[in-house]
């Protein structure tokens, strides 16, 4: 199973409600819930994400080593992005 099912599992079964009441006769809300917790952490990294990890790198860029120096400082938006999505990735597939 995936970081990310066992995830949505853990917080399913974390919360204080009837996870067995049938929302509109489709689905239980547990259902509902797992669901929506996997379709967040599916979706592709938020602008507001990106910008924040963005500054952290710019604000630390020792993290890169010696060849922090080299790296465009307009990129770090770029790399933000990469880095948050395999982050994504991973969390679906182990």
């Amino acid at each position: 199973m995936s970081i990310m099912l066992d995830e949505a599992q853990a917080y399913e079964n974390s919360r204080d409600y009837d996870c067995c009441q049938i929302v509109e006769g489709v689905c239980t809300v547990g259902d509902a819930i797992y669901e929506a917790y996997c379709a967040g952490r599916e979706a592709p990294p938020t602008d507001t994400e990106i910008t924040a990890a963005a500054k952290y790198l710019k604000a630390n860029p020792g993290l890169f080593g010696p060849s922090a120096c080299f790296i465009d400082p307009n990129r770090f938006g770029e790399i933000a992005r990469g880095v948050l999505q395999a982050a994504r990735t991973a969390m679906q597939v182990h």
